[in-house]
């Protein structure tokens, strides 16, 4: 008997220990995380949105699961002539915003690999010119693009954090949770590229297709902060 209600105690103090870890792990995550978060796409062996907003994304073409940048296996999803179609307005970029995302490139198919593409709205992609590692984003207006932004700190073997956030028809561009450069960008006019789809990886009838690896996209409806930025590289 004796030993019995040893076991039990013992098996009571692990569990409250157990317990304790998982409080003391949801309490670390700040409440700013979720504040205006429109969708989040953590890619653990799916495309939906744990936003909890619906916005899941529909897989198309070559993409499929794979490890993240800690190595953790169905945690990231590998894009070769694929895509994600996710339903989201693109006239969240008529307003402020904040586009966050891991990206590992693995090889360029074409002159462009198009990260992230919203009809006459919104592109991020990589460009292959002179010096193969240039990073481009663009806020549409009709009829032409506004390059923001172009790095040449790209490492085609590493994982990279690229977030842009938007405020008051600017742009600021952060890489690895440093901030580089910030660029006047003239918003495109309410009403414009509002079809409700944003892509992952590809464009439709498009060539420059992404090729490489996309973990943890996030779409927020107002700019975040430099330390706000600076955890979401860290963390």
């Amino acid at each position: 008997m004796r030993y019995i209600l040893s076991a039990l105690v013992i098996m009571g103090l692990l569990q409250l220990s157990s317990c304790k870890k998982e409080s003391s792990s949801a309490a670390k995550e700040p409440e700013w995380l979720k504040q205006d978060l429109l969708a989040y796409f953590p890619f653990n062996g799916n495309a939906k949105d744990s936003s909890g907003n619906g916005y899941d994304g529909v897989p198309n073409g070559i993409v499929q699961s794979t490890t993240d940048r800690n190595g953790k296996s169905n945690a990231a999803l590998y894009f070769n002539n694929g895509e994600v179609l996710a339903n989201i307005n693109n006239s969240i970029f008529n307003k402020d915003f904040t586009v966050s995302l891991w990206v590992q490139l693995e090889e360029f198919t074409s002159q462009y690999a198009k990260l992230i593409w919203g009809n006459d709205c919104f592109v991020m992609e990589y460009v292959r010119d002179a010096n193969p590692r240039v990073l481009s984003f663009y806020l549409y207006t009709p009829g032409y693009g506004t390059s923001a932004f172009s790095t040449a700190v790209i490492n085609f073997t590493s994982w990279t954090n690229i977030t842009i956030t938007n405020t008051n028809g600017f742009s600021s561009l952060y890489i690895n949770g440093t901030y580089l450069n910030k660029s006047q960008t003239a918003r495109p006019p309410a009403g414009t590229g509002n079809t409700n789809f944003i892509k992952f990886g590809n464009a439709t009838l498009n060539v420059h297709h992404f090729k490489g690896k996309l973990d943890e996209i996030r779409f927020y409806k107002r700019a975040l902060t430099d330390e706000e930025v600076k955890y979401l590289y860290q963390n």
